[in-house]
């Protein structure tokens, strides 16, 4: 008897944690919307980025509207927010921020359609401007921009002090697609 319970205690030592080196092995569920996809085409038109800068948009405005929520939800949860001073506010915001994954989606958004899709625009047609209404009825003014204003936007936001470095990295990915040449723009600058 004393036989069979060490047989039985040496296989649970050794089959427990195989077990669970096994169920490791399960890949955990990517969020779509924070992992930049394959960008391997470039637009074939306007129209095509206008759809595109009008779904980024969207997101954009989306978690902008969650994130400002959670921001007051979290200023409420703190004693005497009004009577803080500068510095401790500040902490604050970089305590929040910088965990926050709808900032950090909201400004990758914002990337998108401010910077990268004008960007793209410009190499269809450099004095482009246009309002669009948006699936979610926002009103977007898109106008192109130049490779120098989309190299001073990336700079912007690589200097955003509340992104994390996987964010920035991400930010830096969508830059370097968006500044390739576009073979199916007739406009080559």
């Amino acid at each position: 008897m004393k036989k069979l319970l060490y047989i039985i205690s040496g296989l649970s030592v050794t089959v427990f944690p195989t077990s669970n080196l096994i169920s490791c092995k399960t890949k955990p569920k990517i969020d779509q919307d924070y992992n930049i996809p394959e960008l391997n085409e470039q637009p074939k038109s306007i129209e095509e980025i206008e759809k595109l800068a009008c779904e980024a948009y969207d997101k954009n405005q989306e978690y902008l509207n969650i994130k400002n929520e959670k921001w007051n939800k979290y200023k409420q949860s703190i004693l005497n927010w009004n009577e803080l001073g500068d510095e401790e506010k500040n902490k604050h915001r970089e305590i929040f921020f910088t965990s926050s994954l709808e900032y950090q989606k909201q400004l990758i958004f914002q990337f998108w359609w401010g910077s990268t899709y004008q960007y793209k625009i410009y190499q269809f047609n450099p004095e482009y401007k246009k309002e669009l209404m948006t699936l979610s009825g926002y009103k977007l003014d898109l106008k192109a921009e130049n490779k120098e204003l989309y190299s001073y936007s990336l700079k912007l936001f690589l200097n955003n002090e509340y992104l994390t470095n996987n964010t920035k990295e991400h930010i830096q990915k969508i830059y370097n697609w968006g500044i390739q040449d576009n073979p199916n723009a007739r406009n080559k600058k």
